[in-house]
């Protein structure tokens, strides 16, 4: 309802627009002012008062207001009076607009206050439609949100009449239609005429006016807010200004609760890719929305470690025994290798790999590894080969190897299934390296000397011309044994 539309039906005093100057004006001139009703407004100097009551339409349309005067102010005095009425109505139309603005100013930053961001977004959506209904009458209001970017579905809704009651069971349903053209066209959707609307669906008692309103969150279509039955009136134009600032408040709602799922369900894959790759390769692929094969030709630092004997050992040992040694060997090496800023990159029975400098860039990275080597070497001696004991193993060792050079790096596999690793001449290099390491011992590529030299432990021998299984060329290998195994 417009502002002359609520003056011509009593719902403001017409005393208010009497403004001071026009007050004055007519406490000095003859005249007799009242409404249709009869009811007196003002009046002075009655008895020069004479002549037909005239009718004053200051807003061009209909009696809002009538006056009598002298005959010298026939025309002059309703003609300023009209005019002075006019005036101070947009004054007050101005007036009272700000004060709805700060009002529901107040009342966004109510039901958008970060302090409530713990609760379901169940709870928080009726507060604001409360809200909304003090500033616009409804019969119900209710909100649909967007889970997925394509598929509408009720969050929640509340009735004017029922207070804090959720709109009657069909409201999921029954506004889908027209909340769909909503969403679809990014435009308000206004129906004065439900009944009639082919986007309302024809059963039970149809609203008499509706509107569904976007909810949208910058570019990000978030929802859909409802509004049904306005209870004064169908809607017009002006409400805008109060479903605008409201839709705003609620997009921030759904556009928060949405990104607080995301994040949750990041944290989730981000959980469970740590289990299968490292933290460092799960934190690059799990904002990836998109996985596609291929690599990139990279240099790498490559570290393998094998259990010795591994057969022999764990002859005897029930699967489930064995499963549970393994997976404490694997849970120690696998932290020392983190701590080292390494990748364990693949775990395959009783050898483990690890590489450096993927899926980014390390400074230092062959002496991450070697300083990995030597402390995996270590942790056996100190953890691993006391619980193997506990379980009837009386010896348990391992070799490493660990060479650098290029490798391919990257989703390598089908588009089924696929798998960040490397490969490269630099692994198979590593693997063969590793090979011939003997229990407690890290063999590590000539390469590599001068980028650790003075800064790990010394090597106790160096050994040359390593042969490489199908190649002529052969390798040299510094050998380090950080611990004396002869008691084992």
């Amino acid at each position: 309802m417009s502002f002359v539309e609520r003056l011509k039906a009593d719902f403001v005093d017409i005393h208010l627009l009497l403004e001071e100057g026009l007050g004055i004006l007519l406490e000095k001139l003859p005249h007799e002012l009242e409404d249709t009703f009869g009811n007196r407004i003002s009046s002075a100097h009655e008895d020069e008062v004479s002549g037909d009551w005239i009718a004053l339409n200051p807003w061009g349309t209909g009696e809002l207001l009538r006056c009598r005067t002298s005959a010298a102010l026939a025309k002059s005095l309703p003609t300023a009076i009209s005019e002075g009425l006019k005036q101070a109505a947009g004054r007050l139309e101005a007036k009272l607009l700000a004060e709805r603005e700060l009002l529901i100013g107040r009342d966004v930053a109510a039901v958008t206050d970060p302090a409530l961001a713990h609760l379901p977004i169940a709870e928080r959506i009726p507060p604001l439609l409360r809200r909304l209904q003090a500033h616009l009458p409804v019969e119900s209001a209710s909100v649909f949100g967007l889970p997925d970017g394509f598929t509408l579905e009720g969050v929640a809704g509340i009735e004017k009449t029922s207070g804090e009651k959720i709109v009657g069971a069909n409201w999921r349903t029954d506004l889908l239609a027209a909340a769909g053209v909503a969403a679809s066209t990014r435009k308000a959707y206004w129906s004065e005429n439900p009944s009639a609307d082919p986007n309302v669906p024809a059963k039970g008692t149809p609203p008499r006016n509706l509107v569904c309103y976007p909810l949208l969150h910058g570019e990000h279509l978030v929802g859909v807010l409802n509004l049904v039955n306005r209870v004064d009136g169908g809607f017009s134009a002006g409400d805008e200004k109060i479903i605008a600032p409201f839709s705003r408040a609620a997009a921030l709602l759904m556009r928060n609760y949405y990104l607080a799922q995301q994040l949750q369900l990041s944290a989730r894959t981000s959980d469970h890719l740590g289990k299968y790759l490292s933290k460092k390769v799960a934190r690059s692929v799990k904002g990836v929305t998109e996985l596609e094969l291929g690599g990139v030709e990279k240099k790498v630092v490559v570290l393998f470690a094998d259990i010795r004997s591994f057969t022999s050992i764990t002859e005897g040992i029930d699967a489930s025994t064995l499963v549970n040694l393994l997976n404490f060997f694997y849970e120690k090496m696998t932290a020392v290798i983190e701590k080292h800023e390494g990748t364990v990159d693949k775990i395959v029975g009783d050898m483990l790999m690890a590489v450096w400098n993927i899926p980014h860039d390390q400074p230092n990275p062959e002496l991450l590894a070697m300083k990995a080597a030597l402390d995996m070497q270590k942790e056996m001696a100190r953890s691993v080969q006391a619980e193997w004991n506990r379980h009837g193993v009386t010896k348990v060792t391992i070799g490493i190897g660990v060479n650098a050079g290029p490798a391919v790096a990257g989703n390598l596999g089908s588009s089924r299934f696929m798998n960040y690793t490397v490969v490269g001449d630099t692994i198979n290099t590593a693997q063969r390296i590793q090979s011939k390491a003997g229990g407690g011992e890290v063999w590590m590529a000539e390469s590599l000397f001068p980028l650790v030299q003075g800064q790990v432990e010394r090597p106790i021998r160096k050994e040359v011309d390593i042969k490489m299984k199908g190649k002529e060329q052969t390798v040299n290998a510094y050998v380090y044994k950080p611990l004396d195994y002869s008691r084992y």
